[in-house]
């Protein structure tokens, strides 16, 4: 197995790459502070999303095959970890991929120079795509299906970035009125 360590590693030469080139380029305090806090923020979600990475059919194998490690019948997982386990567990599953993703919709208006609505909701399906099928590229490539690619992963990732955007927006309403008011 690959664990997490590789990944934090990985996450810090990305970072201190950034801010090398940040500071050779004269870039804006302000702006790289923001797409560091932003490196820092996917570098978790890729931990969360891909490690520990198993290579091996012999340590951990949960789907023998493709078709058992792919779901594409929406709200079944869903409803199952509801229905089936336990209330905590539902909440880690299904709040914990919204909760999960709130943040980039947060970070989204902020690093987009245009902030168009349709540029924003195409992003904000491609991000939680990528993930699952970046999932069962590497399932498929080591031989091994650890994670499951579902379909509702995807909704759920899809929910919680647009209510990061919400939250986004709703702070930059009122952050205007209460500058217009000042």
């Amino acid at each position: 197995m690959i664990e997490a360590e590789c990944g934090i590693i990985a996450m810090f030469i990305v970072l201190a790459v950034h801010m090398v080139y940040s500071i050779i380029r004269k870039k804006s305090i302000r702006r790289s502070l923001l797409i560091s806090v932003f490196i820092i923020y996917i570098s978790m979600v890729i931990l969360i999303t891909f490690f520990p990475i198993v290579y091996s059919h012999d340590v951990y194998t949960q789907f023998g095959t493709l078709e058992s490690a792919v779901q594409l019948t929406p709200f079944k997982t869903i409803h199952y970890m509801i229905k089936y386990t336990s209330r905590d567990m539902a909440f880690a599953q299904v709040g914990g991929n919204i909760i999960m993703t709130i943040p980039f919709g947060i970070f989204l208006p902020l690093l987009l120079k245009r902030k168009k609505l349709p540029l924003l909701i195409l992003y904000a399906a491609a991000f939680p795509v990528c993930i699952e099928l970046l999932q069962l590229l590497l399932g498929y490539l080591l031989g091994t299906y650890y994670r499951m690619t579902d379909i509702d992963d995807v909704i759920l990732n899809f929910t919680g970035i647009i209510l990061g955007y919400a939250i986004y927006f709703g702070s930059s309403l009122i952050y205007r009125k209460v500058k217009k008011k000042g």
